[in-house]
């Protein structure tokens, strides 16, 4: 189902910055990755309109099997000041924007689908989309440098953008060596942008995209700078959150106590209040009703009366594809997340970054994504099974905890990854792949499966020929079965909320909306390896803070990222 994030027609008058020469019309393309794997390309040419530029591109991809095309138009006076700009399309597979932009007289004239506003334009603003194509964002730069490279450029219709450099790269193009200037662009997606500029012209960029993946974009015939530009980014996204690691520091840390506090213990018992928590060197010492735990003497007290105090949330399914989420789900109470895929060389530095202090985050465990087929999700693949054993080598070589399974990866080679995995101590999840049904996947020796639907498509009863699937009826003989497998694997276990049910004891299964089913999944630990499953378990470190820490949080990584 596809978001739409809108269309905007917008008119600027011919107020801006100093006049500049007019450039002759060029063209080219760019190859578009997710997660380092090629999807497609955006191809653009500028041609002459009067006395004037006009800059037409349009992008076309093909992620996961779901075609993505999009169109744009740029459109300059003799002097390329923006006039005009027009773009319909999609920017994801779960995002569409229909946009028109049309300047004139000082005013911006703004149609976001068929609504119709008029707005200021300013005296330099550019007109501009978030996740907007790359021939745009050249033109922008060039826009920039043309006025005097100002601190920000004002955007239409709304926004800041701003170019900082951070950095310089020389990549060899065949035998040819070619200077790049590397850049933090904030404004144009969230977070961050890293892009690298040769004079006027846009080389390559790394950011996520408008549906959060990991993406790059580089020029036709630069392809082979794919390793600098994925390594590059990671280093100056990491450097900069390292920056505001710097500027926030711990209220408490090292040994405290939380005293008189309404304790929460993550388990479903009953609330302690008036508790006392002492942490030492990390972790919880102990905890307990304060009449009864003696907090060490020469230990730094925190009165928690009238506060309550929860464990660290967990976050299971998180694809951490920029360096700045993590901060956030700190800030927001989460202390470990499961990254569930991810670009192998940012996950990893992200991970480091995280456990040595570098950077602000929650305990990551990470699950490797191993996919195949025509439309793989990365670029770990296998065909074969000596394949998918190196994929799953490489994964437990660098410390992951899981393995996950993609939907394209052949159902044959199932079993050959989670032998390869239990074998080396780590688990399996993932997507059920084409071909296999959900009980499949868990008699193929999968630990767990990630989204419901997988596992609704076993509890219905199959339809007749030609007919919609029947709601889901828990007391068929399908669902039963379905329910009994799951259970003697260790899986999953379902369960129905009491609030859908017509008596105190019985759901009424006929009338059983599938959002009224809950699913959870746990790790067969018992298939874990000694040495794993020997590994010290940390307990919960409590957040011992207040609300003004944590807007101070916010607001640095707002200054950092502007869109946050």
């Amino acid at each position: 189902m596809r978001r739409s994030i809108g269309a905007l027609v917008v008119s600027i008058g011919a107020i801006g910055p100093p006049a500049v020469s007019q450039a002759p019309p060029d063209s080219g393309g760019f190859i578009l990755y997710k997660l380092q794997h090629p999807v497609g390309t955006e191809r653009y040419r500028a041609r002459q309109v009067g006395d004037g530029v006009r800059i037409e591109t349009g992008w076309k991809f093909n992620y996961l099997g779901s075609e993505v095309t999009l169109d744009a138009s740029l459109t300059l006076d003799r002097d390329r000041r923006p006039v005009a700009y027009v773009i319909n399309g999609g920017t994801s597979t779960m995002t569409t924007i229909d946009l028109a932009l049309e300047i004139r007289d000082g005013r911006a004239r703004v149609r976001l689908d068929s609504a119709d506003r008029s707005v200021d334009a300013g005296g330099s603003a550019f007109p501009i989309s978030h996740y907007p194509p790359l021939a745009i964002e050249q033109e922008l730069y060039r826009y920039w440098r043309k006025a005097g490279k100002p601190a920000a450029i004002p955007l239409l219709p709304a926004g800041l953008a701003r170019f900082v450099r951070v950095g310089a790269d020389t990549v060899a193009i065949g035998r040819r060596s070619v200077a790049l200037d590397r850049y933090a662009v904030h404004g144009l997606v969230w977070g961050a942008q890293s892009a690298w500029f040769s004079d006027d012209r846009l080389i390559a960029v790394a950011n996520g995209d408008a549906e959060l993946d990991r993406f790059e974009a580089i020029r036709e015939g630069f392809e082979s700078m794919l390793p600098v530009v994925v390594r590059r980014s990671v280093e100056d996204e990491i450097a900069a959150q390292a920056t505001v690691a710097r500027r926030v520091q711990p209220i408490h840390k090292g040994r405290f106590a939380i005293v008189g506090a309404r304790v929460i213990d993550g388990r479903g018992g009953t609330p302690l209040d008036n508790g006392t928590i002492v942490v030492e060197g990390g972790t919880i010492s102990s905890v307990g009703p304060r009449a009864r735990v003696t907090v060490p003497a020469g230990v730094s007290v925190i009165n928690g009366e009238g506060k309550t105090v929860l464990p660290g949330l967990w976050d299971v399914h998180a694809h951490y594809e920029q360096a700045a989420w993590p901060i956030v789900s700190l800030a927001a109470g989460v202390t470990t997340a499961r990254d569930a895929a991810n670009e192998f060389e940012l996950i990893t530095a992200l991970r480091q970054a995280i456990a040595s202090g570098r950077i602000l985050g929650p305990r990551l465990l990470a699950a490797g994504v191993i996919d195949g087929g025509e439309y793989p999700l990365g670029v770990v693949t296998a065909a074969t099974p000596e394949e998918a054993r190196r994929a799953v080598a490489r994964y437990a070589d660098a410390g992951f905890e899981q393995i996950k399974i993609y939907q394209s990866l052949p159902p044959a080679l199932v079993p050959v990854v989670v032998e390869e995995a239990h074998r080396r101590g780590l688990t399996v999840t993932g997507h059920v792949p084409t071909g296999m049904s959900a009980l499949q996947f868990i008699d193929a020796g999968a630990d767990q499966i990630n989204h419901l639907n997988f596992v609704t498509a076993v509890l219905r009863t199959p339809p007749a020929a030609g007919q919609p699937a029947a709601p889901i009826d828990l007391h068929s003989e399908a669902a039963r079965q379905a329910i009994e497998r799951f259970k003697a694997r260790g899986i999953c276990w379902i369960r129905v909320s009491r609030e859908v049910k017509s008596s105190p004891t019985r759901a009424t299964a006929a009338t059983l909306d599938t959002s009224r089913v809950w699913t959870s999944y746990r790790s067969s630990c018992d298939r874990r390896s000694t040495a794993r499953a020997s590994r010290p378990r940390r307990r919960s470190e409590p957040v011992a803070t207040s609300t003004a820490h944590w807007r101070s949080l916010l607001d640095s990584i707002e200054r950092e990222s502007p869109l946050c």
